[in-house]
């Protein structure tokens, strides 16, 4: 339910709160992702703050990551650990050569080794992402467009929160695989630079 929702992220916000104050002090869910020493035999051994049971994991885009801290976080969500999501996205756009694997890559990874998810995924899809805009500005959520290159988390989340659905084809998501959405967009534009002009018509500045 929506209050469960809201209640729920209360909770994981506060959580955060928690992990900010205790990353100021070194306490040991920061120790979750440090890293380890390779063995002769080719495994990980962690040293004794690694061993420490950490509050919580937290998976996010992450280019620094390494084989031996995946593996020590993938230990620690087989133990129940809380574990956190910062977005379920699968790549991060970039006009390189090279994918870059996102957060919810990561969480795929380790869900294939651990049979775990995360216990709640923050930002998009989550609606909770426009409560902040709705309450500061007043407005309705249906009074409000969520503009997006991705299906699975800006289309999402404006179906989720009740907003208007902008998708954009500058990004990630192609024609072809919006058509295929079980969620459709309400607008589809080439860019923001045609968006922006459709709102101008709109309201009679073109």
């Amino acid at each position: 339910s929506v209050g469960q929702t809201r209640s729920g992220f209360v909770a994981i916000y506060g959580t955060f709160c928690e992990i900010h104050q205790a990353a100021r002090q070194r306490r040991s869910y920061c120790k979750v992702l440090s890293n380890a020493t390779t063995t002769t035999s080719g495994t990980s051994s962690a040293d004794s703050a690694v061993e420490t049971k950490p509050d919580v994991v937290v998976v996010a885009f992450d280019k620094t990551l390494q084989y031996d801290r995946l593996c020590r976080a993938a230990w620690w969500i087989s133990q129940n650990v809380p574990y956190i999501a910062t977005n379920p996205d699968r790549v991060c756009p970039t006009d390189q050569k090279v994918v870059l694997v996102d957060c919810g890559s990561i969480c795929e990874c380790l869900a294939h080794a651990t049979g775990r998810r995360p216990d709640i995924t923050l930002g998009k899809p989550d609606p909770n992402m426009l409560s902040g805009i709705l309450g500061r500005f007043g407005y309705e959520a249906d009074e409000v467009a969520m503009v997006g290159d991705r299906i699975y988390t800006d289309i999402e989340m404006a179906h989720n929160a009740g907003a208007f659905g902008v998708l954009v084809l500058s990004g990630e998501t192609t024609l072809e695989v919006c058509d295929a959405a079980p969620k459709q967009p309400h607008l589809v534009c080439d860019s923001i630079e045609v968006l922006g002009e459709l709102v101008k018509e709109a309201h009679g500045l073109k």
